[in-house]
């Protein structure tokens, strides 16, 4: 169910899974646009009483807000976008005397979503700068523009939604944005997998394809991408499943040759790890 909480200024959308016989992996929690101004717009993350278990990603469209973290005060502008978890000691709020303070967010809950957060914050810290312009912004104004325009109101599909947006975390923040000191042999892995992942490729089919031993590409995708060559595989692959599945009818067992596994059998097993549910119950919840 999605429940709306809107003003002139403020728009935010909330989808509760409480009545779910079976949640997503990754939920999709809240979504909105606001533009706060008001000193009481203070948010501590350890004394917020209804939303533990949760990780926020706000960011900055105008305007100028503070982030408490660590012992260390973030003046955010423009393009600035801050990742924490809630309970986590922070802080986040309108500073005195400033511009009134625009942006943009989404929360988002479940174990894969939490290991996620914790590889980009490590990595990139809780703070980062984002052109307008990226994928990954687009995406959360998609989501937004959905939302409003009531054309995203199931929570399943909501979630698929929350579910891109990680992956396009992973993909902006974990493996585009790598120093320049990544090894070709790493990035042609990359691009292999994104255009075979159809395919029923192997770690030995990478690994060959990139002429490195197996240990190698394993020492690569971990140090680089936090994460092994057949996960990234397999986040790629359920991320075309999920889409067929909401927005095709086609069989199962076609959906699971067109994404890359051998039997529907192996597809289910996996599907239902990554997202706490089969396949059939997948899309039968959404339709």
């Amino acid at each position: 169910m999605l429940t709306k909480n809107l003003s002139l200024m403020n728009q935010m959308y909330e989808f509760d899974f409480n009545q779910l016989n079976h949640k997503p992996a990754v939920l999709l929690t809240n979504v909105g646009w606001e533009t706060r101004s008001e000193q009481s717009y203070d948010y501590h993350g350890l004394t917020r009483k209804h939303d533990h278990g949760f990780l926020i990603f706000q960011y900055t469209l105008s305007g100028v807000g503070c982030l408490e973290y660590a012992g260390t005060t973030y003046e955010l502008k423009a393009g600035d976008a801050f990742f924490v978890s809630v309970p986590s000691d922070h802080r986040y709020y309108v500073p005195k005397d400033g511009e009134p303070w625009e942006f943009v967010f989404l929360t988002l809950g479940g174990q894969e979503a939490e290991a996620i957060w914790r590889n980009i914050v490590e990595a990139k810290g809780p703070v980062t700068n984002i052109n307008r312009n990226e994928a990954i912004i687009k995406q959360l104004f998609s989501i937004i523009e959905e939302t409003m325009s009531d054309r995203l109101e199931d929570p399943f599909q909501a979630s698929l939604h929350g579910y891109h947006f990680l992956l396009a975390c992973i993909k902006h923040f974990l493996v585009e944005n790598q120093p320049d000191t990544e090894p070709n042999s790493y990035k042609q892995a990359l691009r292999f997998i994104e255009e075979n992942y159809h395919l029923p490729i192997s770690l030995e089919d990478i690994a060959e394809e990139v002429h490195l031993s197996r240990y190698s590409l394993l020492r690569q995708f971990k140090h680089y991408a936090k994460t092994t060559p057949i996960q990234h595989l397999n986040q790629i692959r359920l991320q075309q499943a999920c889409r067929l599945l909401i927005y095709t009818n086609k069989p199962i067992k076609q959906i699971a040759v067109e994404v890359g596994y051998a039997n529907a059998n192996y597809f289910n097993k996996v599907f239902r790890k990554a997202m706490g549910m089969s396949v059939g119950t997948y899309r039968a919840n959404r339709h």
